[in-house]
């Protein structure tokens, strides 16, 4: 006699508990992975602001004229310190005021990851490179940025210096 034919595949049980299983490991990973896109946007913001002031600081030592870089609302002119998530510009500043005006040419424009998940915060709205390197205004001038769930204590918060005679330092330090 020959042994019943053995059917293979899942019971509908079987299929349940996979899925239900399936959704538990789901539902535990999709914080994780928010969190991570949030601290990835705010890695992307903080270097492109360095880029921005490194950008400026060179153009003008080679140009020889001051090259400002501002947060921007509207990314043709400069506002205030509140609007770095927006976006920032960098410009030519022939006559030292910190304002984009008629013949002062646009150079750079990025836009800022906006104000939902990751957090900016400046000390001023400009930084005005000038031609010998050094900023003004002159005292040193320190950015922040976050994602928007930083922990206090975990190590995810960026922090951008400029010193008076223009050097540039970036570094990780716990949210706050």
């Amino acid at each position: 006699m020959s042994s019943p034919a053995r059917t293979r595949g899942f019971t509908l049980f079987e299929l349940f508990v996979a899925l239900a299983i399936a959704g538990i490991l789901f539902g535990l990973a999709v914080p994780s992975f928010q969190n991570y896109g949030r601290n990835t946007r705010a890695v992307a913001a903080s270097g492109d602001l360095v880029t921005a002031f490194n950008y400026a600081r060179s153009e003008s030592a080679r140009r020889s004229i001051a090259v400002t870089v501002c947060a921007s609302a509207d990314m043709l002119s400069c506002a205030n310190a509140a609007a770095w998530p927006t976006g920032w510009i960098a410009f030519q500043d022939l006559n030292n005021d910190g304002a984009v005006d008629a013949g002062e040419d646009i150079e750079q424009v990025w836009q800022g990851p906006g104000a939902v998940d990751v957090v900016m915060t400046g000390t001023v709205n400009a930084i005005r490179f000038m031609p010998t390197g050094t900023v003004m205004p002159a005292a040193a001038q320190t950015f922040t940025v976050q994602s928007a769930s930083c922990a206090v204590g975990q190590t995810n918060q960026r922090r951008i210096r400029i010193s008076g005679i223009g050097s540039i330092n970036s570094d990780r330090i716990n949210c706050t």
